[in-house]
């Protein structure tokens, strides 16, 4: 089993605690911009259609915040995955089992975000839109460089972690021999 010193595992221990940090203040911070409808709506002009109404009703506010939930949620289980993964070098092992596991874990998650981003704003549109009459009703579809951003991002994950599960592997079977 190669170990490696506080170099590896002090900074692994820090990003640990930063991605449950970050994670626990994206979920606050959700609750908190839906507690204020006219910052919910804000929030919403500024992600998915610039042009909101001054207000929506009730049953639009509670899909406003079912559909925001979903990626707000997929990040939250992403910085998770990512506490998770850097914990597995707190130890200092370079190689550890459980590592390439996680990496893998997150790239799937940011390639569910970036799928499900344009989706996400076009329903939010829709939602806005809906009591709307004839002829103002939108339907949009946009996407941004930050979508193509986190798809190859998340590629660059996947391939790594099947990187280094190969990389574990290979080292199991070097001690074997040894």
């Amino acid at each position: 089993m190669m170990k490696q010193s506080t170099s590896l595992a002090t900074p692994a221990k820090w990003m640990s605690r930063v991605s449950g940090v970050f994670a626990l203040l994206s979920g606050v911070g959700y609750l908190y911009v839906f507690v204020d409808p006219k910052l919910a709506l804000r929030v919403v002009s500024e992600n998915a259609l610039s042009n909101l109404p001054g207000e929506v009703g009730s049953l639009q506010y509670v899909l406003l915040f079912i559909v925001g939930a979903v990626p707000v949620s997929l990040f939250i289980v992403a910085l998770l995955a990512a506490r998770r993964f850097f914990a597995c070098y707190v130890s200092g092992e370079v190689f550890p089992s459980h590592s390439s596991v996680e990496l893998r874990r997150i790239g799937k998650l940011f390639l569910a975000l970036a799928i499900l981003g344009p989706i996400i704003r076009m329903v939010a549109v829709l939602v806005i839109t809906w009591t709307n009459p004839p002829g103002q009703k939108q339907l949009v579809l946009s996407l941004s460089t930050s979508d193509g951003l986190l798809i190859i991002l998340s590629g660059l994950l996947l391939m790594v972690g099947h990187i280094l599960a190969e990389a574990n592997r290979l080292s199991e079977d070097n001690e074997q021999i040894i």
